[in-house]
């Protein structure tokens, strides 16, 4: 908040500043990111949280479970990289963030905000 004064009056003028909602986009508790399915190319946004617990990738593909079939497989992609469950998904501001990790460092997936997953749907043949 600033305090601005005027010239006539000296009285105190209250300013909301409009950074206030970036730092409110900062704190939030959730972080929006996208998930994109192969097989139709829906995007699922779903919210992960900013603080520790993170969501990993099993937490994730738990979350995808109503949004797919019974008899389909799920690979996650990110930045090229193909995924495995043990991955966690920490939010970060920038992707170059000097932020903390948790470990282990190397199972630790950085996103933005509205960054993309890609979700490779297969189907099990029987």
């Amino acid at each position: 908040m600033v305090t601005l004064y005027t010239v006539q009056q000296h009285e105190p003028i209250q300013c909301i500043s409009s950074s206030l909602k970036e730092e409110e986009k900062i704190n939030s508790k959730e972080w929006p990111i996208c998930i994109r399915l192969s097989n139709n190319g829906q995007d699922i946004r779903i919210q992960v949280p900013t603080q520790p617990p993170y969501l990993t990738l099993a937490g994730l593909r738990h979350t995808l479970l109503p949004h797919l079939n019974n008899s389909s497989r799920v690979k996650f992609i990110y930045l090229g990289r193909i995924l495995s469950d043990q991955h966690v998904i920490v939010p970060t501001p920038q992707p170059d963030s000097d932020l903390p990790l948790p470990p282990p460092k190397n199972r630790t997936i950085q996103i933005q905000k509205e960054g993309v997953i890609q979700a490779m749907i297969s189907t099990i043949s029987k």
